[in-house]
């Protein structure tokens, strides 16, 4: 029997308000370019060598200025860490990994560097570069190393939280994390200098010092020359880089109106739009920025629009609605979501048929997951055989059947004769909200659902005494993200999971005898119930009380192994459930756009990671050709 460990607890994921503002969710990416729709030129790849420059400087122009250089929660302030400090690891457009500029590999199962321990810990082996020097001139040290890795993680890094570390060599250490580290199995943060910052430094508080706000020296491509608050951030090559940057100086400028950019970019007050205050809306502004020829970058963001249904309303507060998967899947069925998409990103991107994206290395696969396209009929006739009925020809659907049982043994639900079909629906007030759900509400209506729509602030839909937490809702809209592991268990187990102390498999509270839930025989609990509720202070993030005995377990399965062939086909048996039940309905990927000049040369753009992830490879060619 395995040795029995703490329970696993909710992580509350910190990107939900960001993605409500209209953020994408970045950490850094890899070398598989997206190309870009170019304006004027044809599509060309990035030259090996540089052709003769006629600039001095890049100027990067975003919208919003970073708060901090290390850690920080805006794209303007991740792009210019990763220009700083590089990465562990970046992704591709398929959310897969590869080593950063701090690694000479990835850990594997193949060659041994990455293994799966009996108390559920994972411990990798990791060659740092022998190459990194510091700005200064220091080389960076496995003491640097591992003051870093006592910083905070970036809430958007995959998780990896770091208990001990042993140094093998000069460059070479040995990590363990603790249960619950993610895909690829690779600490975030960056190192620290300790010949600058001295031994007695709290890397806990690294965050907050000075160094964190204004880091001198680093040991990426570029170092920091100056910040000047309110105007820009000047970076300058570091001059003991392995590789030196093909561009010298890059200076970052904050300007938070998109017509100010566009008319900078116009004017050569900008080489390059960093795209973090960029609408779908806005694309048309810079297809031709008068003599100026654009290249318009556009691709999947790392987050999507989707509606969660409350498959389990508290008692006595709501009606359940969605409680019966017919009426959910009828909801899938009489939304026109392809026009949705259109109308409300302009065709940048297409209708999912899964929480995942298809182009993630986790996704089912194309035409293996029940597909949603606008059927009225269809949605119709699950309405009929759900109970719900228009016998007053008013337009609007009431309900006439005989109630039904709760999935995972939760009782029985009923509705009262004659209750109309008119649930309401929770969003926050920004404009692409608003039109997603005027968009739901006309569809709906067609199908003789009567959608009413409620309009909260961000703070209150996400309190711990909100209406999600508290599940006093029937519907709500809101964005989800999508990381380098998929994840799930936050999301959708819906019921405490155990492992089986005989048969050592994911089972449900009530596959086992009461004796073996006794202290003295120590049942591993591999997985909370995640439905927020009082016994989880509210913190679950399942808020429409989702439970599948089937998709639990096999997202539990998913999150146990590491090996990624494995994993895959987990989510993929638990993504042809969930998308069959529907507790979710996913709408569209939310774009990523960024602008350049034509002349700028090697930008590449993906969905999950900074813009600057190969900053240091970036040219200008007064031609625009690109050529190698």
């Amino acid at each position: 029997m395995r040795p029995r460990i703490l329970p696993r607890y909710v992580v509350i994921l910190p990107l939900l308000l960001l993605l409500l503002s209209g953020c994408s969710t970045p950490t850094p990416p890899e070398a598989q370019p997206t190309q870009p729709s170019e304006v004027g030129i044809a599509s060309s790849t990035p030259a090996e060598s540089a052709p003769t420059s006629f600039k001095e400087e890049l100027v990067i122009c975003a919208s919003q200025e970073p708060e901090t250089l290390i850690g920080s929660r805006s794209l303007s302030g991740q792009a210019i860490e990763a220009a700083l400090f590089g990465s562990t690891a970046t992704y591709g457009d398929d959310f897969g990994a590869q080593a950063g500029q701090l690694l000479e590999g990835l850990p594997s199962l193949e060659d041994g560097s990455l293994r799966k321990n009996p108390d559920e810990t994972i411990t990798v082996v990791l060659h740092y570069s022998s190459t990194l020097v510091w700005s200064d001139g220091e080389p960076v040290t496995l003491d640097d190393v591992i003051a870093g890795l006592g910083m905070p993680q970036s809430p958007f890094a995959p998780r990896f939280e770091v208990i001990d570390a042993i140094k093998l060599s000069d460059h070479t250490l040995e990590l363990t994390a603790a249960n619950g580290a993610e895909y690829p199995y690779v600490p975030s943060q960056p190192p620290l200098p300790m010949h600058i910052l001295g031994l007695n430094v709290n890397p806990a508080q690294a965050e907050f010092t000075d160094y964190a706000g204004k880091p001198k020296p680093t040991f990426g491509a570029y170092a920091l020359d100056e910040w000047v608050p309110g105007s820009h951030i000047l970076l300058k090559a570091n001059p003991f880089a392995a590789t030196p940057p093909v561009i010298s100086t890059v200076r970052f400028r904050f300007l938070s109106d998109v017509q100010q950019q566009q008319a900078e970019l116009e004017s050569g007050g900008c080489d390059v739009l960093l795209g973090d205050g960029i609408s779908a809306a806005d694309v048309s502004l810079f297809a031709d920025t008068g003599s100026v020829q654009t290249r318009i970058y556009e691709g999947s963001g790392s987050a999507y629009e989707q509606v969660t249904f409350n498959t389990q309303p508290e008692p006595f507060t709501n009606v359940p609605f969605f409680a019966d998967a017919r009426v959910r899947q009828a909801v899938a069925l009489g939304v026109d979501r392809t026009t949705l998409a259109q109308q409300m990103v302009q065709g940048l991107s297409t209708v999912m048929d899964s929480w995942l994206p298809a182009e993630h290395w986790a996704y089912a696969g194309i035409g293996s997951l029940p597909q949603y396209a606008i059927d009225s009929s269809a949605a119709a006739a699950l309405l009929d055989s759900a109970g719900w009925q228009d016998q007053d020809g008013d337009g609007v659907r009431e309900y006439h059947g005989s109630g039904g049982t709760y999935t995972c043994q939760r009782g029985d639900w009923q509705i009262e004769d004659g209750t109309l079909l008119s649930p309401t629906l929770i969003t926050t007030a920004d404009s692409l909200r608003t039109g997603i759900a005027e968009k739901l509400r006309t569809d709906l209506a067609q199908i003789g659902v009567q959608l009413q729509v409620q309009t909260f602030p961000a703070e209150t839909l996400f309190s711990v005494d909100g209406p999600l937490a508290h599940r006093t809702f029937d519907l709500a809209l809101f964005s989800a993200s999508v990381r380098p592991d998929p994840d799930g268990i936050s999301r959708f187990v819906g019921a405490d999971v155990f492992m089986h102390p005989v048969d050592l498999v994911p089972v449900h509270r009530w596959e086992l005898e009461s004796r073996w839930l006794t202290s003295e025989q120590m049942v591993e609990r591999l997985a909370l119930n995640n439905a927020p509720s009082p016994a989880d202070s509210f913190q679950g993030q399942n808020y429409g009380a989702y439970c599948n005995e089937s998709v639990d377990v096999a997202v539990v399965n998913a999150s146990e192994t590491v090996s990624r062939t494995e994993k895959q086909s987990f989510y993929a048996q638990q993504q042809s459930q969930v998308a069959s039940d529907v507790p979710i309905l996913p709408l569209f990927m939310r774009p990523r756009i960024a602008v350049s000049a034509r002349y700028v040369c090697g930008v590449t753009i993906h969905p999950y990671g900074p813009l600057t992830w190969n900053l240091d490879r970036w040219m200008f060619d007064s031609t625009g050709a690109c050529n190698p």
